[in-house]
C-alpha cells in the first residue's frame, strides 16, 4: 500500500492548501504558486492534482455566470420597481408581480453560481 501523499502533517497540508487556493483568487499564476508548492517539498504529481482540482471548482464564476449574475440583479431591481409602483399607485399591475418578479431575478442570480 502506498503511502499517502504529502508526508506533512495534516493541518501543515490544510494550510498550504488554503494558501494556494487564496493566492489564485487573487489572480497569482498557477505556475508560480505551483513552483512554490514544489518548493516546499509537495510532489509534482500531488501539485498538479491539487490545481486541477481548483481550477475545476467554482473560484472563477465565467463569462455566463457574471451575465446570469448581472441579469438578476437587473430583474430583482425591476422587481422592486413594479413593488414600490403597486404600492405607492403610480404604476399599478396585478397584485404580487413585484414579489414574484423579484423571486426570478434572485432565481436568475443563484444560477450564476460561484462562490463570490
Amino acid at each position: 500500500m502506498p503511502t499517502p501523499e504529502p508526508s506533512h502533517e495534516n493541518h501543515e497540508l490544510h494550510s498550504l492548501m488554503a494558501q494556494a487556493a487564496e493566492r489564485l483568487q487573487r489572480g497569482e499564476s498557477i505556475d508560480t504558486v505551483k513552483a512554490d508548492l514544489i518548493a516546499q517539498g509537495l510532489s509534482i504529481d500531488f501539485v498538479d492534482r491539487l490545481l486541477t482540482s481548483f481550477a475545476a471548482s467554482k473560484w472563477q464564476l465565467g463569462a455566463r455566470g457574471w451575465a446570469f449574475r448581472i441579469l438578476g440583479v437587473l430583474v430583482i431591481l425591476a422587481g422592486v420597481t413594479l413593488w414600490l409602483g403597486n404600492q405607492n399607485g403610480f404604476f399599478v399591475t396585478f397584485p404580487y408581480s413585484g414579489t414574484i418578479v423579484v423571486l426570478v431575478g434572485a432565481a436568475l442570480y443563484v444560477l450564476g453560481g460561484g462562490k463570490g
